[in-house]
Order: structure tokens, then C-alpha cells, then sequence
């Protein structure tokens, strides 16, 4: 007769035992939900008072401006052609597209490209002079870039 005993003590033990287990996930469901609302909160407190600096300060990206010579980057990188002789080759070379740089005043040798496309057919009257214009400018991996380039009068 001990084993019904053992029985009913096993099922009030694990009753117990289920309630208090259903107690306590649903006490941490409302933590768990609580905790969804606070950092709700956070994040957007956090986009509301710094959200527009992000954007304001991606707004002002910053523009440099370098003075060089308008170079034909094939020629003068091959065999170092530039100057006067080389003047109607690399009105030529620029006119077909191929890539146009500015051997900058500070030593620098830049590839230049206008907003997401060449930027040749406004540097073709400029060949091998110097001139002075505004950027972007990014390096990487050895090479120079004016990117969004505009030509300053």
C-alpha cells in the first residue's frame, strides 16, 4: 500500500512544482516585456535627440580642394608623357575615355571622376594645364581619387 501513497505525494509534488513553474514564466514574460518597453524607449530617445546630428553631419562631407595638371593617366603612367609635345595626344587619349588624372601640387597623382561618371569631356579643354578642383578625396591601396569632382573658375 505504500506505492498509492507514493503515487498521490508524486502528483501534489509535481502540481506544485508546474504552478510554480507557470508562476514564474509568466512573471518573467511581463519582465521580458518590460524590458522590450525600456529599451524601445531608449533606441527611440537615442534617434530622436541624436538622429539629426547622423544626418547633418553626413550632409556637410567635407570637400577638398587640390590645384594640379590635367594629365592623360595612360600615357604619362607608360612612359612619362606630358608638356606641350604631348599636348594633342592627350587631348585624344582624354577625349576617348580613357582615364584622365591631376598630378597635384603636392606630389600626389589623382584619378579624377565626377558624380558616378567620367568627368573627361569637361577636362579635354584643360589637357596638361593647370587648373583647381573640388572633391572628394579618398586613397586606398596605393591610389589617389577625386571622386564628385567640380572644376573651380
Amino acid at each position: 500500500m505504500i506505492l498509492p501513497d507514493l503515487r498521490i505525494f508524486l502528483e501534489v509534488n509535481i502540481c506544485i512544482f508546474l504552478r510554480s513553474l507557470l508562476k514564474m514564466t509568466s512573471d518573467h514574460i511581463k519582465l521580458f516585456t518590460d524590458m522590450k518597453k525600456i529599451c524601445f524607449s531608449l533606441i527611440f530617445s537615442f534617434l530622436v535627440f541624436f538622429g539629426p546630428f547622423c544626418v547633418i553631419s553626413k550632409a556637410q562631407e567635407e570637400k577638398t580642394v587640390i590645384k594640379g595638371k590635367v594629365i592623360d593617366l595612360v600615357c604619362y603612367l607608360d612612359h612619362g608623357a606630358e608638356g606641350e609635345k604631348h599636348l594633342k595626344c592627350a587631348k585624344t587619349c582624354i577625349e576617348s575615355g580613357l582615364p584622365v588624372g591631376l598630378k597635384g601640387e603636392d606630389g600626389k597623382l589623382y584619378i579624377i571622376v565626377g558624380e558616378h561618371k567620367p568627368i573627361n569631356k569637361e577636362l579635354v579643354s584643360k589637357a596638361q594645364q593647370l587648373i583647381t578642383v573640388k572633391g572628394k578625396v579618398v586613397s586606398k591601396e596605393g591610389f589617389n581619387l577625386i571622386e564628385n569632382a567640380e572644376i573651380v573658375q
